[in-house]
């Protein structure tokens, strides 16, 4: 298999692909110049993307304005991040839990993000095979070849990282089924982060639900696209104190499964309310 430095030297960025890197620079340039709040506004308003925001209180306006908090979403496509960041309040300090691969996208937009390694090489190739269409030969390319140990320090690091940022103030934002995540289990990834924010903190846990998306996200990065694309909707719920979620100290596991049970009955009945 080799070491992580040799296969290190031979990875592709994302931003190197030919079309793809093109609009990967795009983006990552506008980043840059705006910061990654107001370049996902730029990339709604480019796409001309009908984005309707549900459900989003004062009360949880001004938590996602100026509070530390964890915003949970769903990400089984390509536009969910962009659509959940557009959609919150003007803020400066977000961070996004992501897939190690998207560190290739630029290093504007690498700044944003808290890199989680999977911790099953088969998942970076499925995903890859999903979005890129590439031959075989090149998926695992995208990503360093690591073991399951060397992949979980690094997980552990970035939750800790990601739990540092909330602590001191800041919105994270992660998919615990992970990137294009469709109807699979949660990841404990989500408890151990609840679990290293001190349940005196002052955080909040926001659970958010992005409908509308599609395969064809990719083409939102072109002009007007969004006028002949479905409408995006990002329905908020109300928000909970994370030390709430923490009572009784429940083993992440514990956590995890709690909150995918209630999240998935709240999905579902929203689901239930739109037929």
């Amino acid at each position: 298999m080799g070491t992580p430095e040799k296969n290190q030297e031979n990875l592709m960025r994302l931003d190197e692909i030919p079309l793809l890197g093109l609009l990967a620079k795009k983006v990552d340039k506008m980043v840059g110049q705006l910061g990654l709040y107001e370049a996902a506004r730029e990339l709604v308003r480019e796409s001309a993307t009908k984005l309707e925001v549900k459900n989003q209180t004062s009360e949880t306006q001004d938590i996602l304005r100026n509070k530390p908090a964890v915003v949970v979403y769903n990400h089984p496509y390509d536009a969910e991040p962009a659509a959940l960041i557009a959609s919150l309040p003007p803020r400066a300090d977000i961070s996004l839990v992501t897939t190690e691969t998207l560190l290739g996208l630029g290093n504007n937009l690498a700044k944003y993000f808290l890199p989680i390694y999977y911790t099953e090489q088969s998942k970076i190739k499925k995903e890859a095979e999903r979005f890129f269409k590439i031959p075989e030969i090149l998926r695992v390319r995208f990503s360093p070849v690591l073991n399951e140990f060397e992949k979980a320090k690094k997980n552990w690091q970035t939750l800790k990282l990601a739990a540092q940022r909330v602590i001191n103030g800041s919105l994270v934002g992660i998919a615990p089924e992970g990137s294009w995540g469709k109807e699979k289990k949660w990841f404990t990834g989500i408890g151990h982060l609840l679990k290293e924010i001190s349940s005196g903190t002052d955080a909040y846990f926001v659970r958010v639900y992005i409908k509308g998306t599609s395969d064809l996200d990719i083409l939102r990065l072109f002009h007007l696209t969004g006028t002949v694309l479905p409408k995006i909707e990002v329905v908020f719920d109300t928000p909970k104190k994370i030390a709430d979620l923490l009572q009784g100290n429940p083993s992440a596991k514990e956590i995890t499964n709690r909150e995918e049970a209630s999240y998935k009955s709240w999905v579902t009945s929203i689901e239930r309310r739109t037929l």
